[in-house]
């Protein structure tokens, strides 16, 4: 139930990425729904397959759905994913400060990935660094709007059917 659960909750911030970030823009910055996924599921479940399992199918979801098909935001929310469930093995850190810092530097190096990657397979030829800095404001609100649903995820996962059954009580009795 818990796995399924989470990818529900993945899919619902996926659909929130495509149908309503462009609706929600300010200034032509949108919310990276599907990389705020990702870090609350990595901090959450404490476990590593959770936001591989959402990155793997979002980046996908988003690949296949544009016109490019380069599968770079596949390799790029994949890259995160691996690198967040690490960092939260290692720092062990839940607080909504921490939280919101890693949301806005994850959005902000995914644009420099994706403006490097861009110039380096010649997809574009307008790709600068100015490119990079008109993507920081989306870093930036999605900082700011992680933290609202920081909340909504903690509420979620202190569920009773969210949290681990631990099998080993009372095994080896002595």
């Amino acid at each position: 139930m818990r796995t399924i659960s989470m990818i529900v909750l993945s899919s619902v911030m996926f659909i929130l990425h495509i149908m309503l970030a462009p609706f929600v823009e300010i200034f032509s910055a949108k919310i990276d729904f599907i990389m705020i996924s990702i870090l609350l599921l990595a901090v959450f479940s404490q476990k590593w397959y959770p936001p591989v399992i959402c990155a793997v199918y979002s980046g996908l979801a988003v690949d296949i759905t544009t016109q490019v098909n380069t599968y770079i935001n596949t390799g790029i929310y994949l890259f995160f994913a691996v690198l967040l469930g690490v960092l939260v093995m290692i720092f062990k850190q839940n607080n909504i400060i921490s939280v919101s810092i890693s949301s806005f530097v994850c959005v902000a190096v995914k644009h420099l990935f994706f403006v490097f990657l861009l110039y380096v397979m010649r997809l574009s030829q307008t790709v600068t660094l100015g490119t990079f800095f008109y993507g920081l404001p989306s870093a930036l609100y999605t900082g700011v709007i992680t933290v609202g649903i920081y909340f909504v995820y903690k509420a979620i996962f202190e569920l009773p059917f969210m949290q681990d059954k631990n099998n080993d009580d009372g095994k080896y009795i002595i």
